[in-house]
């Protein structure tokens, strides 16, 4: 009877370079998902900041025009909404256009912008942000 010729396979030290491997690429995953995740509820804050900056920038130019329209805007003052605040001030202008800067202020934070505002159209003409 022939006996097969078993030969043993030397495998010391092989399983725990391999785990360590492993874990090394799930523990890299898992901090890259974790500063992906981060990055973006960083930009859904931004976003949403952005988003309420433009709604009460509307808000506050329509109560402008409105009341540049009916003659009845004072050279200074502020529009107070549920999201934030609309500072507005009127500079040295001519009879036909009208300077204003205007200031929105949410949560601490603010945006200036200045535009200048035609009474015979009925409109603003020029508009800069960031002032």
């Amino acid at each position: 009877m022939i006996r097969p010729i078993r030969t043993k396979m030397n495998e010391d030290g092989f399983v725990l370079p391999l785990c360590v491997i492993i874990s090394f690429f799930i523990i890299a995953f898992a901090l890259h998902m974790t500063i992906l995740l981060q990055n973006e509820q960083e930009f859904k804050k931004e976003s949403d900041l952005s988003f309420r900056f433009n709604e009460v920038t509307q808000l506050g130019l329509f109560d402008i025009k409105k009341n540049l329209a009916e003659n009845e805007l004072p050279t200074s003052g502020s529009f107070i909404y549920d999201d934030g605040i609309v500072n507005f001030q009127m500079a040295n202008s001519t009879n036909i256009e009208r300077e204003i800067f205007m200031t929105v202020s949410i949560d601490g934070h603010e945006q200036k912008s200045k535009f200048y505002y035609d009474t015979e159209k009925g409109g603003i003409t020029k508009w800069i942000d960031g002032i």
